[in-house]
């Protein structure tokens, strides 16, 4: 056991300093781990994944309602690049 001083506190060390150049695993099976582990809390919690979820559906909506009948010809399209590009203004 190694016993390094540094700021006034002491720290104990087992073995050697690790290597910290980057992950051993690949990133596929970071995923894989990350989305298991995931599921696993959401099992755990079922009020809280619900809850998530209506919360997504929710703000769909919302964001869908914004694009809800606003045209798909080039008249639409010009309306609606007017109010995002001030610079345009005068054109209209």
């Amino acid at each position: 056991m190694q016993i390094s001083h540094g700021e006034g506190l002491f720290f104990f060390q087992k073995g050697t300093i690790l290597d910290t150049s980057g992950s051993q695993a690949s990133f596929l099976m970071q995923s894989k781990i990350l989305t298991k582990r995931s599921f696993v809390n959401m099992s755990r919690d079922i009020g809280y994944y619900w809850l998530r979820l209506v919360i997504y559906i929710f703000v769909a909506i919302c964001v869908g309602s914004l694009y809800l009948n606003v045209g798909t010809s080039y008249s639409a399209i010009l309306v609606r690049h007017v109010p995002f590009n001030p610079c345009s203004w005068h054109l209209y």
